[in-house]
């Protein structure tokens, strides 16, 4: 509320206040900043994918790229496959041949970018080492060109392990090629912790083991990527997301045509997925939103614990067309005018934006001052 007289204005606090069930409630004044208005990170980023030209060239400004987001950052290549050449190119000063476990080193805002040719990884470990916080762009498949720089598309196991552990990468580069081959992702961002959003997917042609643990670890991953393809090959979602828990949504899987082992282990240790096999709400959670996993036939060990060890009222091994329900958290949702209440709504999910249904605060006027409504305060937002 606001009282006018003359120039003088105060606020008096409207409250929203949101609960878990039995949690402790959160309160909303009005007129009083938003407590979480102050936070930092990354966000607003749009991954845009750069595919290869239909003659195979692939652009300089389009290779890739590593950029620090802070000072004492840096970037290094380990042990390669023989054969594999590489080039590097610091803030545009030219490209120098890249030696083996020479660490790039970067200040905020500087980058570098690579070029190669080969394969580039190592069964064991991985193949580079980021340390900081930085921020990979550009096309991957710079690092497969022919002397012409056109690219030379995927190999086996060409990828497998590339950025094993480097807890330092924030963000992944761009992967278009739309045909697989074998393990050529296997592990591939294991253990990046700090990856927060994972890059499109496009491929729609899949080899054995593709996916294989792509994404294993990557504890801050909070969505997943389109998965398009249709057929399937064996392993080749095995343990994708495995232990990722800030995943909290499922991708659409329209593969009608499965095979051995394809989503054996999935989403496997992913905590805030919550799966039930009937819709209602329980134990906090509401379970609306239909899922199935459509297949003209099934495979060996195709689904097997697909959703081991996750949050929700079903676990473990799923059958194929057959309706679950992906389940997200409800809360209560108070509103008040002082103290009084004026308006509560149940079963509010969580992401949806609260409303106010009532007719508009009002406070009394009194001797000195009247009152107009100045709004809910802080802004209101999704829970």
């Amino acid at each position: 509320m606001r009282k006018i007289k003359r120039i003088t204005s105060v606020i008096l606090a409207a409250l929203m206040i949101v609960s878990l069930f039995a949690a402790v409630p959160m309160t909303v004044n009005a007129g009083s900043p938003d407590p979480g208005s102050g936070g930092t990170g990354i966000g607003g980023s749009t991954t845009v994918i750069t595919p290869t030209t239909d003659d195979g060239y692939i652009a300089e400004k389009d290779y890739l790229t590593f950029t620090a987001l802070r000072d004492d950052s840096y970037v290094r290549i380990n042990d390669v496959r023989s054969g594999s050449d590489y080039k590097y190119n610091k803030n545009g000063t030219g490209w120098h041949d890249y030696e083996l476990y020479n660490r790039i080193e970067l200040n905020k805002g500087e980058y570098v970018r690579f070029r190669g040719s080969n394969t580039i990884s190592l069964y064991n470990g991985g193949t580079f080492s980021i340390s900081g916080k930085v921020a990979a762009s550009g096309n991957v498949m710079s690092l497969r060109l022919d002397s012409e720089s056109r690219s030379q598309g995927l190999d086996r196991e060409c990828f497998m392990n590339m950025f094993e552990r480097c807890e330092g990468l924030i963000t992944a580069p761009e992967l278009p090629e739309t045909t697989l081959a074998y393990e050529c992702y296997f592990a591939m961002f294991n253990y990046c912790t700090n990856l927060t959003k994972a890059p499109e997917l496009p491929a729609t042609t899949l080899a054995e083991a593709c996916y294989y643990r792509m994404f294993y670890g990557c504890t801050s991953l909070t969505e997943p990527p389109e998965l398009p393809a249709t057929s399937l090959a064996t392993y080749c979602y095995c343990n994708m997301f495995c232990g990722c828990t800030s995943l909290t949504e499922l991708p659409e899987l329209p593969a009608t045509s499965l095979a051995e082992g394809c989503y054996y282990g999935m989403f496997d240790g992913c905590s805030n997925i919550r799966i039930s096999n009937e819709a209602g709400t329980f134990s906090g959670i509401k379970y609306s939103e239909a899922y199935r996993i459509p297949a003209e036939d099934t495979a060996r060990y195709a689904l097997d614990s697909m959703f081991a060890s996750t949050g929700g009222k079903f676990k473990g091994t799923p059958n194929i067309n057959t309706t679950y329900y992906v389940g997200k958290p409800v809360y209560t949702v108070t509103w008040k005018n002082g103290d009084t209440v004026i308006e509560t709504d149940t079963e509010v999910e969580s992401g949806a934006t609260p409303t106010f249904n009532g007719t508009t605060p009002e406070k009394a006027e009194d001797e000195n001052n009247t009152y107009t409504f100045s709004g809910w305060s802080p802004a209101i937002t999704a829970v």
